[in-house]
C-alpha cells in the first residue's frame, strides 16, 4: 500500500507542477527634462511595418528610472523581434533616452535605445533612428 501511495503522490506533484518561466527585463532610462511615451512592440519579421503592442504604453517621467518584466513564454509563439517606439508630448531641451534588456545570466546589456537625443514631438523608430535604436531578436534575449 505505501508504494501506491507513493506513487500517487509522485503523480499528482508531477501533474501540478509549475513551468519554468523566463523573463525578459527591460531598463529605461530617461535622463531627458520631459515625459517621454514608451511602446514595446513585437514582429515575427525584422521590420517594423507589422508589428503589435506587448502591453499598453509605458510613461516615463522626467529624469527617472524604471523596470518592468515580461513574462517570455506569453509571446514565444509568435514574437521574433523585439524594439520601442518613442514619442513626447513636449519637446525635451535637455538630455538622453537609453532603453535596454537587461541578461541576468551574463549581465549583458542589449541596447532597444541607444543615447537618444529627443527634441521634438515626432514618433522615433527604429526607422527613423536607426544609428540609436534597434530591432533586437526575441529568442536570444
Amino acid at each position: 500500500m505505501g508504494g501506491f501511495l507513493k506513487s500517487l503522490k509522485e503523480s499528482l506533484k508531477s501533474m501540478f507542477k509549475t513551468p519554468k518561466l523566463n523573463f525578459v527585463r527591460i531598463i529605461f532610462e530617461n535622463y531627458t527634462d520631459a515625459e517621454i511615451r514608451v511602446v514595446i512592440k513585437g514582429s515575427m519579421f525584422e521590420t517594423i511595418e507589422k508589428s503589435s503592442p506587448l502591453r499598453r504604453p509605458i510613461i516615463l517621467y522626467p529624469e527617472t528610472y524604471k523596470v518592468i518584466t515580461l513574462i517570455k513564454e506569453e509571446f514565444d509563439e509568435w514574437i521574433r523581434y523585439i524594439f520601442v517606439e518613442v514619442s513626447c508630448l513636449t519637446p525635451p531641451s535637455k538630455g538622453k533616452l537609453d532603453i535596454y534588456v537587461f541578461k541576468e545570466e551574463t549581465e549583458e546589456k542589449i541596447p532597444l535605445v541607444k543615447s537618444l537625443e529627443v527634441r521634438d514631438t515626432e514618433t522615433h523608430t527604429p526607422k527613423t533612428d536607426p544609428d540609436k535604436m534597434f530591432v533586437q531578436p526575441f529568442q536570444q534575449l
